[in-house]
């Protein structure tokens, strides 16, 4: 449709919405760009509804009337109390569930893997100017030249060279020597290819490569036409645990895609070192709470009057998931016992990086759904 606002709106209205925006009006720009403004209170309430969140629907309405824009400051009147506190308690859920809730969580790791996944290898194929349909279609068309098998490592700098695995006698006592005893009857195939060691028995196959030795992830593929498949269709990563730290400098290692591998990896190998053959691929995802499930409010009263609503948040909230497909959404994910266990495991391997934290119950954010 063609725009019509020119048709409708005079130059000096133009001037005027223009000056607004721009945050130049004094009786009404900060009614638009406030820490509690008429934009905000109308995206909480508005997205509270649609998330299914219990609202008083007269609460947006009575505290936009009670919101009053002087010398280009924001004041309330006092009948607005209840329902800035009422703003703040729906703002607090509402964040709560964008944040907390694991399917959610699980999306947005897998939107972030297959982002560094591929800017890692070519930028150029995304661009920031990208549809969400854009984007996914980039990734649907990105099939072999991205394959990847998982690895999980068995041995990180332990020593280990090429002639330990050069025959089967010492081959059989090195997987021995880190707990993985090998049957005389068991057969063993010993493959050099380039750089690296391929090794196969009980239909499992194991890589050593640069001093460390990996078993393959066969039921885990890095794909990206795969896993964005897997996200449209909903089969999200299963979530083993989320968590609360107040350690936000360790942000960077899950910010950075390098850093957030090679955590990945220790902490795979600090499973699989604690629970034998153990098949399950962990990764993370990382989030920075600043302000968002709660802020500091600084209310003025027209009386005169100021007082405060609310704490300010910032703390590092991190996700721990199973990217096995059987673990996923799909599969109905793994038991509350196997959960349990990895989920332990996982926040020791954290504590013994310095990650101090707490653990979020899960699915306890939609308990504000409950009328």
């Amino acid at each position: 449709m063609q725009n019509e606002l020119a048709s409708i709106l005079s130059k000096s209205e133009v001037n005027l919405i223009d000056e607004i925006v721009k945050g130049d009006n004094e009786y009404c720009s900060k009614i638009l760009s406030s820490t509690i403004d008429v934009d905000n209170i109308d995206n909480v309430y508005r997205m509270a509804f649609h998330m299914g969140i219990p609202i008083d629907r007269c609460a947006p309405i009575e505290l936009a009337k009670g919101l009053v824009c002087k010398e280009n400051q924001i004041y309330f009147k006092e009948s607005s109390i209840p329902y800035l506190y009422d703003w703040y308690e729906v703002r607090s859920k509402m964040y709560k569930m964008l944040l907390y809730n694991p399917q959610d969580f699980a999306a947005k790791c897998m939107l972030s893997e297959l982002m560094e996944s591929v800017l890692a290898r070519d930028s150029s194929k995304i661009k920031w100017q990208f549809t969400d349909s854009e984007l996914v279609d980039v990734f649907l068309r990105l099939r072999k030249e991205y394959w990847e098998d998982t690895l999980i490592p068995i041995s990180i700098d332990e020593g280990l060279e090429e002639d330990d695995f050069s025959d089967e006698e010492k081959l059989r006592n090195t997987f021995s020597s880190i707990g993985i005893p090998i049957s005389d009857k068991a057969g063993i195939s010993i493959e050099k290819v380039a750089n690296e060691i391929e090794i196969s028995f009980y239909s499992t196959e194991y890589i050593f490569r640069n001093g460390c030795l990996y078993k393959k992830g066969k039921r885990v593929r890095s794909n990206p036409s795969q896993l964005v498949t897997r996200l449209m269709r909903g089969d999200l990563y299963g979530c083993i645990g989320i968590y609360d730290s107040p350690k936000v400098d360790k942000y960077e290692i899950f910010a950075d895609a390098t850093k957030k591998e090679r955590l990945e990896m220790e902490c795979n190998y600090f499973v699989e070192k604690n629970l034998l053959h153990n098949n399950y691929i962990i990764c993370f995802h990382g989030i920075i709470d600043k302000n968002k499930t709660n802020r500091q409010l600084e209310i003025r009263l027209e009386t005169g009057e100021q007082f405060q609503i609310g704490e300010s948040t910032h703390n590092l909230i991190i996700g721990a998931f199973l990217k096995n497909k059987n673990c996923g959404l799909a599969s109905g994910e793994i038991s509350e016992k196997k959960r349990k266990l990895l989920n332990d495991l996982v926040r020791e391997f954290l504590l013994k990086e310095g990650i101090t934290s707490t653990e979020h119950v899960l699915y306890s954010e939609v308990k504000c759904l409950e009328r």
